[in-house]
């Protein structure tokens, strides 16, 4: 029998409003945008993202989680990574490497270095007051169960709010995104919140809230056939939804290495097969990223 997980509720909800640029990888166009967030309980809460050519908004309510978006070129991918470890605060859980004071800003620090499976992080305090200083966190995240993505964040500028600590700048080094910068501009704490803020909102999908997850695996990978007339070395981003039997299927291209290259490509993923995805062990259905590679050996 899986147990229920405990309900964190908030004595007041907590909302916070941060900007955010992301700059990509290929030298292209900036986006600039704002991801505004509002939490009762890691139970209920709504966030919303919204870009000059994109709109997003998720809310959980209970076992409801619903999405609605519009617009195209959405930043979550590289948006969420450092989301996901911006409210923690202190020390993480993780198995101590190293203990070693620094220089930082002609000043002394203390750092601990902790790491824990894929997880690296090192925390900075003042030794003279105790005052956590900074946090610099990098983690590796698979694409399909192969293709590593190195993410790496520092957090800083940290100010106490109620019981916790919160960075109010987030700087973040992802593969193969790009890099991103947030800034903190509200964090309020309040005694009432419009209900209405909570309700399923119109033209929403309804989601899985999951207790435990587990992404789509790659077992068979089929090279691509190398398109003819073609020379040199190209890589094709594939977009896919995964389904409950692990086949692919609503292949797209989101990042182009020219017709032919693309249509060989999206021959190669079809091909492709996974272990599913589940929520609380039952297979589910999860759009992912895949590389497809090519490399012409003579």
């Amino acid at each position: 029998m899986r147990e229920a997980v405990e309900e964190r509720r908030l004595t007041r909800s907590l909302t916070v409003t941060t900007t955010f640029e992301i700059t990509p990888k290929d030298g292209g166009e900036k986006t600039r945008g704002t991801l505004s967030e509002i939490w009762l309980s890691n139970r209920q809460w709504r966030r919303e993202v919204q870009t000059s050519d994109f709109h997003r908004i998720q809310i959980r309510h209970n076992a409801a989680r619903w999405l609605a978006d519009s617009g195209s070129n959405h930043p979550e991918p590289a948006l969420y990574g450092p989301l996901t470890l911006l409210f923690q605060s202190g020390v993480p859980d993780l198995e101590v490497t190293d203990i070693s004071e620094r220089q930082s800003n002609s000043r002394k620090i203390t750092c601990v270095e902790s790491g824990s499976g894929w997880t690296k992080s090192t925390d900075c305090i003042d030794p003279d007051t105790g005052a956590f200083l900074r946090r610099d966190m990098s983690f590796d995240a698979f694409d399909g169960g192969l293709h590593p993505a190195r993410h790496s964040c520092l957090y800083s500028n940290y100010e106490k709010f109620g019981d916790k600590i919160f960075p109010k700048l987030v700087r973040c080094t992802n593969d193969p995104e790009g890099d991103i910068e947030l800034t903190i501009t509200k964090l309020v704490a309040e005694s009432s919140t419009d209900p209405s803020l909570f309700a399923r909102p119109p033209g929403t999908i309804e989601k899985l809230a999951c207790e435990k997850t587990t992404p789509p695996k790659a077992i068979s990978t089929p090279d691509p056939q190398y398109p003819p007339h073609q020379k040199g070395r190209a890589t094709v981003m594939v977009s896919t939804l995964v389904g409950e039997d692990g086949n692919p299927k609503d292949l797209q291209v989101v990042r182009s290495a020219g017709p032919d290259f693309d249509q060989a490509a999206l021959n190669a993923a079809r091909q492709w097969r996974f272990k599913p995805p589940t929520c609380d062990g039952t297979p589910i259905q999860a759009r992912i990223n895949i590389e497809i590679v090519f490399n012409m050996s003579f």
